[in-house]
C-alpha cells in the first residue's frame, strides 16, 4: 500500500484533522495511508521521526495563525525550510500548498513579503503559462482547445513573492503574486492557493473560523460562500498527482 506524508502547521487539533480528511480526500487515497506530522504539535526528535524516503510523495498544508516570515525565531519554522530543501535536493515528490508554498520559497533563498492591501481571498482564476500547458501535471486539467484558463483555486493568503525562486518554472500567471511554480527538473510542485480545498473543506473552515470572519448567520454563511467559483478542476490535481507517483 502506497504510503503519503502530509506537513502541517495547525494548531489547532480540529483544523488538523479536517486538513488530513480533505487532503487524503482529494487524492483519492484512505486516510489510513497518509501520514502527517505537524510541526506545531510534536515533541518526539525530529531528525529520528522524519524518513521521506518512506513515502511514495509528500504533500505541505497551510496554517491558521504562523507567518515564514517568523523563520528567524521560531524553530518550527526552520525545521519546516530545512525539510522543505531536502525534499527538493533529494527529488522526492512533493505537493505544496499555501503555507507550504512559501516555505518552499524560503527554502529556494527568495524572499516572502507581507502586503495586505493585496491580501487574495477569493476562488482565483488559474491561466497557465507556456510552460505550465506543457507541465505533465498541469496539463491534465481539462480545458478548452485554445484557452489557458483551466478553471479556479481557493486562496487566502496576504503573504507571498511577487518573484520567482532561482531554478523554478512559473507555471501559472502572476497577479502580484506569483501563483504556481514548479522547481525545474524536480518533481516539486508548489502552489499559493489551496487546490486540496474544496466546497467541503471551505464550508468546514469558514465554520471552525466564523468568529474570524464575522459570520454569526446562516444568510451571512451562504452569503460568503456564494462569493467562490466551483473549483472542481483544481481539486483533481491531488489525485493526478499521486497516480503519477
Amino acid at each position: 500500500m502506497s504510503k503519503y506524508l502530509l506537513l502541517q502547521y495547525r494548531e489547532e487539533a480540529e483544523v488538523a484533522k479536517e486538513e488530513i480528511e480533505t487532503f487524503a480526500r482529494q487524492a483519492e487515497i484512505d486516510v489510513c495511508q497518509l501520514d502527517a506530522w505537524n510541526y506545531l504539535g510534536k515533541e518526539a526528535s525530529h531528525a529520528a521521526a522524519l524518513h521521506f524516503d518512506k513515502y511514495v510523495g509528500v504533500f505541505i498544508g497551510g496554517a491558521s495563525t504562523i507567518s515564514v516570515r517568523e523563520h528567524d525565531s521560531r524553530e518550527a519554522l526552520q525545521l519546516g525550510v530545512q525539510d522543505s530543501k531536502i525534499l527538493v535536493q533529494e527529488g522526492i515528490p512533493t505537493f505544496a500548498s499555501c503555507f507550504g508554498f512559501q516555505l518552499a520559497a524560503l527554502a529556494l533563498e527568495c524572499e516572502v513579503v507581507h502586503c495586505p492591501e493585496e491580501q487574495e481571498n477569493c476562488s482565483l482564476a488559474i491561466h497557465l503559462t507556456e510552460e505550465g500547458l506543457h507541465d505533465e501535471l498541469l496539463t491534465k486539467l481539462q480545458r478548452t482547445p485554445g484557452e489557458v484558463m483551466v478553471g479556479h483555486m481557493i486562496t487566502v493568503h496576504r503573504e507571498g513573492i511577487t518573484s520567482l525562486p532561482a531554478g523554478c518554472v512559473r507555471l501559472a500567471q502572476a497577479t502580484y503574486w506569483e501563483q504556481i511554480f514548479r522547481v525545474e527538473g524536480k518533481p516539486f510542485w508548489a502552489f499559493q492557493g489551496h487546490p486540496e480545498v474544496d466546497e467541503q473543506a471551505l464550508r468546514e473552515r469558514l465554520w471552525i473560523y466564523r468568529e474570524k470572519y464575522d459570520l454569526h448567520t446562516k444568510e451571512q454563511f451562504d452569503e460568503i460562500l456564494s462569493q467562490y467559483e466551483p473549483v472542481h478542476e483544481a481539486n483533481k490535481l491531488l489525485a493526478y498527482f499521486c497516480e503519477m507517483f
